[in-house]
């Protein structure tokens, strides 16, 4: 049973894991096929799709080879940018393998920033996911085939620190570089197990810590190079091939049939034997180079940190702190040590006396860390969303920084935003130009930055007073840049460009006056996080040792001196140039500390790698294979896409009926057109009939059609309620949606006209006509304020039209308002109002009626008069308007809630209460594996008052909508 509740999570859990991917239909999408894949893509990212389908075959072939398997189904790829982060994912069902690549590059400092090609790393790591994940059981017969989404069983037995770290060894293998190559990786090890906080084994799968999740892909994969280094690279495939035997094993089983003991009892050695490493590391720096040189601590630090900037005259410091529970925030320090005012320094000194006056023996606190600095202006996060790379102007009272703004269709750029650190405005300089780390040039006017918007990041400047944007050096699929730097005489730029498997630093002219021309640090070293300390000498980040530092280089000469010999790494220098000191952050296990240290530190050795020391130190440069590619690759428009279908099942239970459903779905990968048949069928009292309707996407506004056959019985369960609730509809209708995003709301309009045949449902004649208009508009919008978050909710819809020879309408207020805090459950309030503002004589049917389940055949715009409430029968409580309150407090998987309405023109106009626990789980529309919208709904409740005092009800809603 316990398998196969995780196998049906599993069928759900890709869309609400993945919810950020939002497909754009709307686009001009083209496809390119190839023997075993399938690639759709926008017109935009032609190129960078090109390049990377040019080797999907060949990748598909090198990672069979290691893995053991290939799928036999052909793979959909989406490509698309919908957040303009670099990431992508895979959906290893093995009826329908699909994967999906974000093509914006990663920085160097990501830990996935270090290959030889970013879509290269992607193909090999999200295919080695279908590869290893997607592989059947051998069984005669397994049961998990017959669910509506096919899982196999290494997908449904293994903890994430196999699905991730497996794919991040595969990505090491065959390319030689990724995130087994990589300085960051051995990085986290080794302070981590340093400071003697490396994961437990069930930490390994993730946890909230700092990093925390990272360490799946980092520790999972470096756990797994440890085992093939001791037993060989093809006992890792033993493994797969256990769990999919004939005889059923669970992967610790299986783990111990390969390797002789279980894998929590072998990571405690791995995890042993990393912290030996470690610390010889740590010996070999102390006792054969004389310690570690990082200069003096600035502030200590938690959780993530900006990179510090430091204002012209070197006066002041911006940065971005972060913690675990809120979004980031920047705020302004003055660089020298805050200076203690003589009435504080007066209170504390006096504090302490009377400590000592209490108790003599006590020992106070010592100071370990300088005191916390104190800001002198703070830009907080707004929406929800905080600003980031904050860069001072020349005036040293602007500061440039950038947030991720919407664009429309769910997809979100960063732009650049100007900020006043003395009156508090902001000033939005960009609008949906995906701009990103802006430096600005002396003149004040401009600045340079990177763009990136086509799968790489082009070198830009940016007008900041029109927000016009001009491409200085364009990037391509191999060439990409990264945090640019002007030069104090504003004549060069230096920037970290990735090309041929490294990021190296170039110096371009800034004029224009020279194109094309540069001058690159030398070395075959990752170089990046470049600032000028003069204009002759650059600081930069080398990972040449295998632990990142700081150099400096002679521009003209190429002389390369280390200056810091740090055990963790050193990130984001910035000179200040009143002080010749160097600020830079350094890495703890618990985030990021802001240090600073003398730019004229002598030169420093730095340890050399040991390979019996790997992982804590990364290992020799790979040399892999590069993947063959090919050049007959066809492009052809993509229409309505490819088909798939799927068929789900669905059930609806209240405290007055039963009934069941199997919905139908025939979609594209990305959304583009969908096909839906809704059946139902129950108890009388419970919605009976069909519905199939057509979504259309490919324009904005998208559209839809839909047909219809509805009946429902409510006087069935209680034949003392309303006979006229019984109806019957038969009909058809149109609708149109609409949505803005904007940086602190979103709104959303749908209009329809529906037509359709009333009855009483049960009765052979008789009825009417009926027609509506309707219209729904939902506005929406989130904040915080003093760190609670604050997400509302207002909502009105509507309908007019006629019944027969009748006028009828409705009107529906909503207004929600969810608020939630750190250490404390979220709470939510709803209040819903229906009116009935039909003529006198119009049908019972269009009165306000409260109870029953949602309907799964008709949209709450075509029914806006049923208030639901399935803790009591449907029609419970009848009348011409209603209101009703709920609260919710989260906790969890289940919600505690409290409810209560009033209904006008009732035998009992007292408000009707209700208080239960419920659980309510939603994904949004998945077309990528055609999965529809699904609500999972259920609880139970008591209701305190007549007409259903007393009784305690069950309830489970189960539905789907395209």
């Amino acid at each position: 049973m316990r398998s196969l509740l995780t196998a049906l999570l599993l069928c759900v859990l890709p869309a609400a894991a993945h919810a950020q991917f939002v497909a754009r239909p709307h686009l001009d999408w083209q496809t390119i096929q190839t023997e075993h894949f399938i690639v759709h893509y926008p017109a935009q990212y032609r190129e960078w799709t090109q390049a990377v389908v040019s080797r999907l075959e060949s990748a598909r072939t090198a990672v069979g080879d290691i893995i053991g398997f290939v799928p036999t189904a052909r793979v959909q790829v989406v490509i698309d940018d919908p957040t303009n982060v670099s990431n992508g994912f895979a959906l290893p069902f093995v009826d329908q393998p699909t994967m999906v690549f974000y093509p914006v590059p990663p920085s160097p400092r990501q830990s996935i920033g270090n290959s030889r090609d970013w879509g290269e790393l992607l193909a090999v790591h999200e295919f080695a996911h279908l590869a290893h994940l997607a592989r059947p059981a051998r069984r005669p017969f397994d049961p998990f085939r017959l669910l509506p989404v096919h899982v196999g069983p290494i997908m449904r037995g293994v903890p994430a620190w196999v699905t991730e770290g497996y794919a991040t060894f595969v990505e090491g293998r065959v390319t030689g570089s990724g995130r087994p190559n990589n300085a960051q990786r051995a990085a986290l090890l080794r302070q981590w197990a340093l400071e003697g906080r490396l994961p437990t084994y069930a930490q390994l799968s993730g946890s909230s810590a700092y990093n925390g999740r990272a360490f799946p892909y980092l520790g999972g994969s470096a756990y797994l190079d440890w085992l093939a280094a001791r037993e060989g690279d093809s006992t890792i495939t033993h493994l797969w091939r256990r769990m999919t035997a004939r005889t059923r094993r669970s992967f610790p089983q299986a783990f111990a049939g390969v390797y002789g003991r279980r894998p929590e009892d072998l990571y405690g050695r791995f995890s042993a034997e990393v912290t030996g490493s470690a610390l010889a590391i740590e010996r070999r720096i102390v006792d054969s180079l004389g310690g570690v040189v990082e200069g003096e601590l600035v502030q200590r630090l938690a959780w993530e940190t900006g990179d510090p900037a430091i204002s012209p005259d070197g006066s002041r410091v911006a940065i971005v702190l972060c913690s675990a529970t809120r979004p980031g925030r920047v705020v302004v320090w003055n660089s020298a040590p805050d200076t203690v005012p003589a009435r504080v320094a007066a209170e504390r000194e006096a504090a302490r006396e009377r400590a000592r006056r209490r108790d003599s023996l006590d020992v106070p606190d010592r100071q370990f860390y300088p005191p916390a600095r104190r800001a002198l202006a703070t830009l907080e996060a707004r929406d929800g969303r905080g600003f980031d790379t904050p860069r001072f102007m020349p005036d040293g009272r602007h500061v440039l920084v950038t947030r991720a703004e919407p664009v429309g269709g769910g997809a979100y750029r960063p732009d650049v935003y100007l900020w006043d650190t003395k009156d508090g405005d902001t000033r939005r300089v960009t609008q949906g130009a995906a701009v990103r780390l802006p430096d600005p040039e002396r003149n004040g006017t401009s600045a340079v930055a990177v763009q990136c918007t086509r799968g790489w990041c082009d070198l830009v400047r940016v007008d900041l007073v029109s927000g016009a944007v001009v491409v200085l050096r364009e990037g391509s699929p191999s060439v990409t840049y990264y945090r640019p730097r002007i030069s104090p005489a504003g004549d060069r730029i230096a920037v970290a460009v990735q090309e041929r498997n490294q990021w190296r630093i170039d110096v371009i002219d800034a004029t224009g006056s020279v194109p094309g021309a540069r001058t690159s640090v030398p070395g075959s070293a990752t170089r990046f996080d470049v600032s000028w300390r003069d204009d002759t000498t650059l600081i930069v980040v080398s990972e040449a040792s295998g632990i990142t530092n700081l150099e400096r280089v002679d521009v003209a000469s190429g002389r390369i001196e280390p200056f810091t010999r740090v055990l963790g790494g050193a990130f984001a220098p910035e000179v200040n140039r009143a002080t010749d000191h160097v600020w830079f952050l350094s890495l703890h296990s618990r985030g990021l500390d802001v240090r600073q240290i003398p730019a004229s530190t002598p030169t420093v050795d730095l340890p050399a790698a040991e390979p019996n020391e790997f992982p804590a130190i990364p290992a020799q440069p790979a040399t892999a294979p590069m993947l063959a590619m090919r050049d007959d690759l066809v492009e052809r428009p993509y229409g309505a896409g490819p088909r798939s279908t799927r068929v789900l099942p669905g059930a609806t239970v209240d405290a007055g009926s039963a009934g069941a459903q199997l919905f139908a779905i025939n979609g594209d990968p990305v959304g583009r057109l969908e096909l839906a048949l809704l059946g139902t069928a129950g108890s009388r009292s419970a919605w009976q009939g069909a519905r199939t309707w057509m979504t259309v996407r490919r324009w904005r506004p998208t559209f839809s059609v839909e047909a219809f056959h509805a009946q429902q019985q409510p006087a069935d369960a209680a034949p003392a309620r309303p006979a006229a609730l019984d109806i019957s509809l038969t009909g058809g209708g149109l609708r149109t949606h609409g949505q803005i995003d904007r940086s602190a709301w979103r709104a959303s309009t749908s209009l329809g006209v529906a037509a359709m045949r009333t009855g009483r449902a049960g009765a052979d004649s008789g009825g009417a006509a009926r027609s509506v208009g309707w219209a729904v508009t939902d506005v929406s919008g989130s904040t915080r304020i003093l760190g609670v978050g604050l997400a509302g909710l207002a909502s009105v819809r509507g309908d007019a039209g006629r019944h027969g020879s009748h006028r009828i309408g409705h009107v529906v207020t909503t207004g929600a308002i969810r608020a939630d805090a750190p250490f404390i459950p979220a709470i939510q309030a709803t209040v819903v109002h229906a009116r009935n503002t039909s003529a006198m004589n119009a049908p019972a049917f269009e009165q306000v009626a409260v109870g029953g389940a949602v309907s799964p055949l008709l949209d709450t715009p075509l029914l806006p008069n049923r208030l639901s409430m399935p803790v009591m029968p449907a029609g419970a409580l009848v009348g011409s308007e209603a209101t009703t309150i709920r609260a919710d407090v989260a906790l969890g998987t289940f919600s505690p809630y409290a409810w209560t309405a009033r209904v006008a023109d009732t035998a009992a106009p007292d408000w009707n209460r209700v208080v239960g626990v419920e659980a309510r789980f939603s994904t949004g529309a998945f077309p990528l594996v055609t999965l529809p919208r699904a609500e999972f709904v259920g609880g139970i409740g008591h209701s305190f008052d007549e007409p259903h005092r007393g009784r305690t009800a069950v309830y489970l809603n189960v539905t789907y909508r395209p």
